[in-house]
């Protein structure tokens, strides 16, 4: 709100009191166009918005200059402003931007005029240029953004493991619903944090006074899709769990424990992603989940448990993956894990 407020008070002072364009009402237009942007996009599409309003306005004040202001060429000089967007090359930014102006020529204010230097033009260019300015020189701490987003994820999909591991040691079928439901309110927190990724690398890049946290935000940025992978096998996971619980005799005690390790190391990878920090203990658990889960075969436990222990160790890949580890990496270490405990005579499909 404060950016936002600042820009529109400064662009129109650059406007009207420094470029002494009394009727500066694109410029603070512009700069709420900007930064009312999603995140991550602001720096290509600010160059569209101003192409569109150039090709708006170039267009209104040729035609109504020529026709006169009326309710036809109102109607015709939109349609021939959004095409010239279009032919030009502009996105659906552009083309909204074109119609938008033109429609202001057409019917709020007087066409200007075609000089050398367009003032409305100028006021579009000034408007984005300081969008984008208050975006550099005040900007939300990238680091901190994605950190907050981060950390309820963890918790909470953590929180969710325990709870499936709780009912599968004790069928409580009433327990995994709630468990399945609570895994499938995950999905809102991953696309937040998949917004807040996409929102700090742009303030990283275009900010010179967090250049120094680029690493830490790219940390975050090349494990996000891998957390996203790994909040959909929780939600997975708690649905096969309410399918055991409601089928079947309780799974053996290795795949509650399993899963707990689970949420154990996923705790850990939010501890590592905040800190940098490369420690085992993350890797350590991910593995002993997987091969723990896998002695599980051993005991013929039947599709409802097999479905468990695939999704137990598709869940361990995502995290290595998260951890840094290349997917491919990630899914042979899974494997050997669970082959060293020389009893996955026949490994599900998920790895």
């Amino acid at each position: 709100m404060l950016q936002t407020a600042g820009a529109a008070g400064l662009s129109w002072l650059v406007a009207r009191d420094v470029l002494g364009h009394h009727n500066g009402f694109f410029a603070p237009v512009a700069a709420l166009v900007v930064l009312g942007l999603a995140p991550g996009t602001r720096t290509r599409r600010t160059v569209e918005m101003v192409v569109g309003v150039a090709v708006g306005i170039a267009v209104g004040d040729v035609f109504i200059s020529a026709t006169g202001s009326n309710p036809g060429s109102v109607a015709l000089v939109v349609l021939l402003a959004m095409g010239a967007a279009i032919l030009v090359g502009g996105g659906p930014l552009a083309v909204s931007q074109a119609a938008t102006s033109a429609t202001l020529v057409g019917t709020i204010m007087p066409p200007s005029g075609v000089g050398l230097v367009p003032t409305r033009f100028v006021d579009a260019l000034v408007g984005g240029a300081i969008g984008l300015l208050v975006l550099v020189v005040a900007p939300r701490d990238p680091v901190r953004l994605v950190e907050r987003t981060a950390r309820p994820v963890f918790a909470q999909a953590a929180a969710t493991l325990d709870d499936v591991a709780t009912v599968l040691a004790s069928r409580d079928v009433p327990g995994a619903m709630r468990a399945l439901g609570q895994a499938r309110s995950l999905d809102e927190l991953a696309t937040r944090l998949t917004d807040a990724v996409v929102a700090a690398r742009e303030i990283a890049r275009i900010s010179p006074s967090h250049w120094h946290d680029r690493s830490a935000v790219r940390r975050y940025a090349k494990a996000a899709p891998h957390l996203d992978l790994t909040i959909r096998n929780v939600r997975v996971l708690a649905r096969a769990a309410v399918r055991a619980a409601e089928l079947g005799p309780p799974p053996p005690p290795r795949i509650a424990a399993a899963i707990r390790d689970l949420a154990g190391a996923l705790r850990l990878v939010g501890v590592d992603l905040a800190t940098g920090a490369r420690r085992e203990d993350a890797e350590t658990l991910v593995l002993q989940a997987a091969a723990g889960a896998s002695r599980a075969l051993d005991e013929r436990p039947g599709f409802a448990v097999d479905v468990l222990i695939g999704q137990i160790r598709s869940l361990a890949a995502d995290l290595l993956a998260a951890l840094g580890a290349e997917p491919s990496v990630a899914v042979d270490r899974v494997r050997r894990a669970a082959e060293g405990t020389g009893l996955a005579t026949r490994p599900p499909e998920a790895i």
